[in-house]
Order: structure tokens, then sequence, then C-alpha cells
């Protein structure tokens, strides 16, 4: 069982309806282990992504960054892969919580990647998640991630613009 759940890896992609990096272990755990979390490397293949397709890199937002770690914490806590918190919030709720002065376009979750690059790949291997990730009018990122020693690794990662001018994406 304890195999099979640590083989496992679920994605959830909500483009612009529901917040960089930043590493909280919530438990020790050889799978919690937070030596494969490198926020430069996510962050940058992400921009690699972005500009293999001709978009312009994303730079790593504070606000975001604590929007998408508390979601993340929060997850973990919870044990459960979802865009909602446990107090229902969505991922605009947290981002205007952490204070962030331009507006949340889109969020990525996943559960049980082992490394920031392999979460990435994962994002970008899933059409709703990659769509997020290319949304051409984002200029920020915020990227969080926990574990709980019974659920495993939590990923979240928020996708933001400071300027303003445009309307949030429909849901997919």
């Amino acid at each position: 069982m304890l195999m099979r759940l640590a083989a496992a890896a679920f994605l959830i992609a909500t483009p612009a309806v529901a917040a960089g990096f930043s590493t909280v272990a919530v438990a020790k755990h050889s799978w919690c282990a937070a030596d494969d979390v490198n926020p430069a490397e996510a962050v940058a293949a992400l921009n690699d992504l972005r500009g293999a397709q001709g978009l312009a890199p994303v730079r790593v937002d504070m606000a975001l960054t604590r929007a998408a770690q508390a979601h993340s914490e929060d997850l973990a806590g919870w044990g459960k892969l979802s865009h909602s918190g446990s107090d229902g919030s969505n991922f605009v709720d947290r981002a205007d919580r952490a204070r962030f002065d331009g507006v949340p376009r889109a969020e990525n979750v996943a559960w049980n990647l082992p490394t920031s690059h392999a979460v990435v790949v994962a994002w970008d291997k899933s059409p709703g998640h990659r769509d997020n990730m290319m949304l051409d009018d984002v200029t920020d990122v915020g990227i969080g991630y926990a574990c709980s020693s019974s659920k495993g690794r939590f990923w979240t990662m928020v996708l933001g613009r400071r300027e303003g001018g445009f309307t949030l994406a429909a849901l997919n």
C-alpha cells in the first residue's frame, strides 16, 4: 500500500478562479526530504518552457509564494489535494490574503511528485496545467511545497500579473 501511494502522482489545474518558492517539511520522512526541492530549478524549468513558446519569463513574487506555500501546507495538513482550502478559500482569496497587488491568474496543484523539476515537467505534460503555465499575460509566479509523512508531497504554483487591464481567464 505504501509503495503504491508513493508511486502515485496526481495533478489538478484551475485556471483563474481559485497564488517564488518556499520549502517546509511538515514531517521528517524519507519522501519528505527537502533535498530535491529547489526553487531556482523550478522557476528555470518554467521559464525554459515559456521561452520555447516565445513567451516572456516570469519572476518570483513573494506574495504569490506566500499564498502558494500556505496552500501547500494546508493541503499537507489536511491530507487532501484540492484547489479549495480547508477553509473554503480559492487561489484568488489566498493571493489577496498574501497581499498580492496584481491579478492572480491561475493555480496548479500536484501531489507526490519527487522533485521541483519533476513537478514542472508533469504540469507541462498535462494540457490544463500547461495552458496555465503558458498564459501570455502572466508576469509573476509563486511555488509552494509541503510534505506530510502520511500523505506525501504537495505542490502549488500560482501565476499572476502585477499590471491590470484584463479579465480572469475562463474555467476549463
